[in-house]
């Protein structure tokens, strides 16, 4: 299901920062994004999208507790799968 993958990042306290991966599946999947091992919700800090081919997540205002382990979790009747990267903030 996964086409590409997350890829690790490197980010200035404060900036915005987008994780994407492209994936696919029928029926179309459901799509679940984790930090930490935490499952995220939508709120002003975090917006998730998925278009039926690409899985976003933007992070508005990256801060020191953003940094750690992201992953895109995907399922649909056929199976699951998933991808992980590191997001890594710098002080500015």
């Amino acid at each position: 299901m996964i086409d590409t993958e997350l890829e690790d990042q490197t980010v200035i306290d404060g900036d915005e920062v987008t994780l994407e991966c492209t994936l696919h599946g029928t029926p179309k999947p459901r799509v679940f994004w984790y930090h930490n091992k935490k499952k995220l919700k939508n709120s002003s800090d975090f917006s998730q999208t998925y278009d039926g081919k690409v899985a976003r997540l933007v992070i508005a205002e990256v801060l020191d507790e953003d940094d750690g382990e992201y992953m895109c979790f995907a399922i649909n009747k056929g199976g699951e799968t998933k991808t992980e990267c590191q997001l890594t903030v710098k002080g500015n």
